[in-house]
């Protein structure tokens, strides 16, 4: 981002301002895409840069940096700041492997490299997450893997799976 500041009578400044890469959402044949927090293009490459969050479910590499996400990606965004602000409230937020957003009604959440929570919408996304914490933290053993289903709210299920059956493919690559 760049600003123009005029100064009279004969100074000009200019203010340069980078984005913070936010997101990188892997897309089609492992490219990726990076993103800020608005949902604005940064770029596009090959290699998986240092971010705060990976994206699965949604192939952005057809847009060109410097374009924002098209306009029907706007409520899976919201859903996305959601789920990541109650992720960081609950301690959580440096856990996360990936985050899926194929569905913004089902959304899915690799914590702890080995188990997949399942949050349904980000409809009280907090009580859902404390929910998952606490049943990962006082029920669950270290070596569970598996997935942690809070979807209806005030209630969680589990189940030990493999990790091949329970992670994304391109996460596992």
């Amino acid at each position: 981002q760049v600003r123009l500041h005029r100064h009279l009578p004969e100074t000009l400044e200019l203010e340069i301002a980078e984005y913070d890469t936010i997101y990188a959402c892997i897309g089609s044949l492992g490219r990726i895409t990076t993103l800020n927090e608005a949902g604005l293009v940064l770029e596009q490459c090959a290699a998986l840069p240092q971010v705060t969050c990976i994206l699965l479910g949604a192939d952005f590499t057809e847009i060109t940096p410097g374009e924002m996400l098209p306009e029907e990606w706007g409520g899976t965004f919201s859903a996305l700041k959601n789920v990541l602000t109650a992720l960081e409230n609950a301690g959580m937020a440096e856990e996360v492997g990936y985050i899926d957003i194929s569905d913004a009604l089902d959304l899915h959440v690799m914590v702890r490299g080995r188990i997949l929570l399942k949050l349904g919408t980000d409809y009280d996304i907090d009580s859902k997450l404390l929910a998952a914490r606490t049943v990962m933290d006082t029920e669950l053993g270290d070596d569970f893997i598996g997935y942690v289903d809070v979807a209806v709210n005030g209630r969680a299920f589990t189940r030990a799976m493999p990790l091949a059956e329970i992670a994304d493919a391109q996460y596992l690559a």
